[in-house]
């Protein structure tokens, strides 16, 4: 647990999105679209390798790599006998910590089967419906189909789908009911209504209090729009993220800026061996002085 000062809501939620911390992903995948860093394909590598390890270097390094060799070379990441060219051990982030031994063995194998030396198929297939509209899919759509592939559950659901809509591969519909399946929003939203009632910690929240604290967010940053394409109005799921966030900020885990902050130290050793991920590291929110 860390020493700061603890903000509001309202001073957290903003700070997150004046300075781009609110996904610093999101920013730096769009900025390397936009300026020719990175092409649709890799794009498409990039997103598998991350939601597999959840780590900017790692998945970086990864997206490098085309057709079979890119599961090749996952799968020496998943297996992670054979050092990183780095040295020392491939990454996880505390969200894919079970990634890993048998189980990451077989996610790569059953993917690697599926999509051969096609990869990029896997964001395609997600993020599209053949049958359904080319331009829009419903959370709940892309949820299914993220969940027909051994080893994502809803923690990968919810990110590949925030991931795919913000990047601009797929405009996708989320609703509150889409949010509020999760624990942590949950409780934080729970936190906050307590805050603003002046409930003690151990007053229970009904459901109707959860969804009065999104829709006092979404209301509160309706002058804002939902960074990094800023083509609409704060959403559920920009709700979602402030207060996944808030969470661990008053627990004495989440400092201003800290994913800005965490993803360039975790990026900074990958930047000087591999060119993309310098080039994700140079479109990175810098941090606020």
């Amino acid at each position: 647990m860390r020493d700061y000062p603890k903000l509001s809501i309202e001073e957290f939620g903003r700070e997150l999105l004046v300075s781009g911390d609110l996904d610093p992903v999101y920013i730096a995948l769009h900025l390397m679209q936009r300026e020719g860093d990175i092409d649709k394909e890799q794009l498409y590598r990039w997103i598998l390798a991350y939601i597999l390890c959840y780590h900017c270097g790692c998945a970086s390094y990864l997206s490098e790599f085309a057709g079979n060799e890119f599961f090749q070379r996952v799968m020496i990441a998943a297996t992670n006998l054979e050092q990183t060219p780095l040295g020392g051990r491939w990454p996880r982030s505390s969200e894919r910590r079970h990634w890993r031994g048998k189980f990451a063995e077989e996610v790569v194998a059953k993917l690697h089967f599926q999509y051969g030396d096609r990869p990029e198929q896997f964001v395609e297939n997600i993020a599209f419906d053949s049958v359904g509209d080319p331009y829009h899919a419903k959370f709940s759509e892309v949820a299914k189909r993220v969940s027909n592939h051994h080893g994502f559950s809803h923690w990968a659901s919810f990110k590949l789908a925030d991931l795919i809509d913000r990047v601009g591969i797929q405009n996708i519909d989320f609703s509150f009911h889409d949010v509020v399946i999760y624990k942590d929003p949950v409780l934080a939203a729970e936190m906050v209504y307590r805050q603003k009632n002046g409930l003690p910690d151990n007053v229970k929240v009904k459901p109707e209090g959860i969804k009065a604290v999104f829709d006092y967010l979404i209301d509160h940053f309706s002058d804002y729009t939902a960074p990094p394409l800023f083509d609409r109005k704060i959403g559920v799921q920009e709700s979602e993220s402030q207060l996944c966030k808030y969470k661990s900020h008053l627990h004495g885990h989440y400092p201003l800026y800290n994913d800005i902050r965490e993803i360039h130290h975790g990026l900074t050793p990958w930047a000087e061996i591999n060119s993309t991920a310098k080039k994700f590291q140079l479109r990175m929110p810098v941090l606020p002085i």
